[in-house]
């Protein structure tokens, strides 16, 4: 399916296709979202600062072109060695994104922001076990990334302009939740999950009447049309305990894989279900 926008208004683009090392340095976290796709690891357990020194070593000598890393969890912001790990990275010359609940956005005020960005993820605006206006907004610049359900829609365009107004925010995105742990597969849903035919009506209305000035970036989720097709996995996904798993979406699956297998062609669709479009206002 395509989205059918005002060329005059939006220019699109895509991202290139990078190796990322995707980071889950602690398996505590301080909220309890449904069909989080993590909650099987969730508990106790941070990454120790020498395993992760040696990861990104290890990483980069296999995989020298690695891209960027994100770090999440659980909630990254709850490790003791957060700010050490963004040192190292930076040492390394490996940009870093910190994928976080908003929560603790009062740690992260001393990141330097041409190394380090940071992503919140939420789950409405005024409801929601992650909502926008629970988290305190600061000067520090963020991407929003809003993830549909089903009880979350109707927020969706006050989200958008909470954002733009409150935070110093630098996109917007739009995804949504897929209940794998309950599922088993990326294409069922529950009563939860956005379908996928609702999802594209909902993209398509928001981008015709959002009227604000944020860039917007959209999860193509396998359904929506775009330029380029990546038919390899380039992730890799590393818990605490030093196991591995190549498709995010395999995460809560419990599939555990082996680094070698990066660039396997996907095996859930034609090309990566995570590939996104980018609208830049005009």
């Amino acid at each position: 399916m395509k989205l059918h926008l005002n060329q005059s208004v939006w220019e699109v683009t895509e991202p290139t296709s990078l190796i990322t090392l995707q980071v889950f340095i602690t398996n505590r976290c301080n909220k309890m979202c449904k069909d989080c796709f993590y909650e099987s690891r969730l508990g106790h357990g941070d990454m120790p600062m020498t395993v992760y020194m040696s990861l990104i070593d290890d990483s980069l000598k296999r995989f020298p072109d690695i891209g960027k890393v994100i770090l999440l969890g659980g909630e990254p912001t709850l490790h003791p060695h957060l700010p050490e790990m963004l040192s190292y990275n930076i040492q390394k010359a490996l940009k870093t994104t910190i994928y976080t609940n908003g929560a603790r956005l009062d740690t992260l005020q001393h990141i330097d922001p041409i190394y380090v960005s940071v992503r919140i993820g939420v789950l409405g605006l005024t409801h929601g076990e992650k909502n926008l206006m629970e988290i305190k907004p600061t000067n520090i610049e963020t991407g929003i990334v809003y993830m549909l359900r089903n009880d979350n829609i109707d927020e969706l365009m006050d989200a958008a302009y909470y954002a733009e107004k409150h935070f110093n925010c630098r996109y917007f995105m739009i995804s949504s939740i897929r209940a794998i742990q309950a599922t088993g597969d990326f294409w069922k849903d529950t009563d939860d999950t956005v379908s996928m035919d609702r999802y594209v009506s909902v993209v398509q209305d928001f981008m015709e009447n959002y009227q604000g000035n944020l860039n917007i970036h959209i999860a193509r989720r396998g359904i929506l049309e775009g330029q380029h097709h990546i038919h390899h996995c380039r992730f890799l996904n590393v818990y605490p305990d030093q196991q591995v798993t190549l498709c995010p979406f395999d995460i809560s699956k419990g599939i555990i894989d082996h680094p070698k297998y990066l660039g396997r062609t996907c095996n859930k669709h034609s090309e990566c279900l995570l590939q996104k479009l980018i609208y830049i206002k005009k």
